[in-house]
């Protein structure tokens, strides 16, 4: 059963207070890790540019891997045990950075270890966490729970970054590892005061039992519906640009711009306000303009602070339009992913939401291990520099394919942040429809079943299909 707190009373909802409140500490220490490997590894080990990059491969390779049998594992377990135990995990592993310095044993072979360990438990966290929320809360409270988790989030990458940069300077990359992983040990403490004990999953009918069709399960629907399927192709595209720049940028603001690390990660802080001022305008936005519109505009200012960063000079002025570019290009970002989020969430059976999110996580995330390679290999052959605006230029096709999509015509989602999704017969949790994060998608019996149409005066049309066949 879901707790019963009155909808829009999650400032007194206890339970997720402190699954709230532990991944927002956590979140914040893992600031700490994004920012202090890559410096280990160039400054400390004397990496190449590609090895450099090779961490980023090494920390997201987990996501192609073990997305989509973590999101089984997921859904046949109980999520909070799964958080639980892999925020133990990682205090673990992440504490062998500082022993291994301290030894002066510390190796690339080691930090590529960690950085994989890492990502394939972050993997299995992240979709424990989409999910629960899911079955902790009422479907009303789903969209201001997911405003509260991104603005917590953007809250972490303003403090965290800056945090990060004086921390390493002043007590080294590897001794500061220690402040992850000490914050996921207060995740973990969160989680065990948790009251909420979720029931044991129920057993899988026999015609949906089997490894590999659960395995699949997510997959068919996001391929039956037309407008999941452009909005991950487009989501995927802009994760694989992002990640690569992003596997070259510290070199490059190190090498290219000469930033000290306390200037990396002060300007990472400051243009994290971007991510703050999204999260909070995300709901009066939607509520103003309509769930669609909001996710067709704002992908739009993605790439005009990229591509300004590929072209800075050394000095002030060029810190300065790093900053302001990368505050523009987070608070639109931050803005799209809660609308996607609650226009994905009215939709699945919650038996179904870890292998969907596990899903989508694969297709969005799983090219971040080959962006890294190749963002290594061309900062290597053509330069950082060549390699950042290359992929800078390349992120504006990341709206072009949402304006192309069955999306720009839809108008089911104008002016509910949350589409009502019935369920169809035969569908698990056939009753109440339940959130997850996204785009549209409604499986019954192997197939999608499509919501109700509402246009502006609140009339209800024929469902209208957008999957294969029509």
């Amino acid at each position: 059963m879901r707790e019963t707190e009155p909808a829009g009373s999650l400032w007194r909802h206890r339970d997720f207070m402190l699954l709230w409140g532990g991944q927002s500490v956590s979140l914040v220490g893992a600031q700490v890790t994004v920012l202090a490997l890559p410096l280990l590894a160039a400054l400390t080990l004397h990496a190449s540019t590609f090895q450099v990059a090779l961490l980023t491969s090494f920390s997201t390779l987990p996501w192609l891997l073990f997305s989509l049998p973590g999101g089984v594992i997921v859904d046949r377990s109980r999520k909070r045990n799964v958080m639980l135990w892999c925020d133990v995990a990682r205090f673990a592993v992440l504490c062998t950075v500082p022993v291994a310095a301290a030894l002066d044993v510390l190796s690339l072979v080691q930090l590529y270890a960690v950085a994989l360990v890492s990502g394939t438990l972050a993997v299995l966290f992240n979709s424990a966490y989409l999910s629960f929320p899911g079955i902790l809360l009422t479907k009303s409270q789903l969209v201001d729970a997911n405003g509260k988790v991104s603005t917590v989030s953007a809250a972490a990458g303003v403090v965290g970054p800056g945090s990060a940069g004086f921390l390493v300077a002043l007590v080294g990359a590897a001794t500061a590892v220690t402040a992850d992983a000490v914050s996921y040990l207060a995740s973990a403490a969160c989680l065990l005061l948790v009251r909420f004990r979720e029931p044991r999953p129920a057993p899988k009918p026999a015609s949906d039992r089997g490894f590999r069709r659960e395995l699949s399960a997510g997959l068919r629907i996001i391929v039956a519906d037309r407008i999941l399927t452009f909005v991950t192709i487009s989501n995927s595209l802009g994760n694989f640009l992002l990640a690569a720049i992003s596997s070259v940028w510290v070199l490059y603001a190190v090498r290219e711009l000469g930033w000290s690390a306390q200037t990396v990660g002060l300007v990472g802080g400051i243009s994290a306000v971007g991510g703050v001022i999204g999260s909070l305008i995300a709901k009066p936005l939607v509520k103003r303009y309509g769930l669609v519109r909001i996710l067709l505009f704002s992908p739009i200012p993605f790439a005009p602070g990229q591509i300004a960063a590929g072209y800075v000079l050394p000095g002030l002025s060029g810190q300065i339009m790093v900053t302001i570019g990368f505050t523009v290009t987070l608070a639109s970002a931050l803005t799209y992913n809660i609308a996607q989020r609650s226009y994905r969430m009215a939709s699945c059976p919650k038996e179904m939401l870890g292998r969907l999110n596990a899903t989508a996580s694969w297709l969005q995330w799983g090219l971040r291990p080959l962006a890294g390679v190749a963002g290594g290999a061309l900062g290597t052959v053509l330069g950082l520099r060549p390699t950042v605006l290359l992929f800078a230029w390349l992120l504006p096709l990341v709206a072009v394919i949402l304006w192309l999509s069955p999306l720009r015509k839809e108008r089911a989602a104008e002016r509910s942040p949350v589409l009502p999704v019935p369920a169809a017969s035969g569908a698990p949790g056939g009753g109440e429809p339940t959130v997850i994060s996204g785009e549209r998608e409604h499986l019954a019996a192997g197939t999608a079943a499509q919501a109700p149409r509402y246009d502006r005066s609140g009339g209800q049309h024929p469902p209208r299909r957008h999957g294969p066949g029509t």
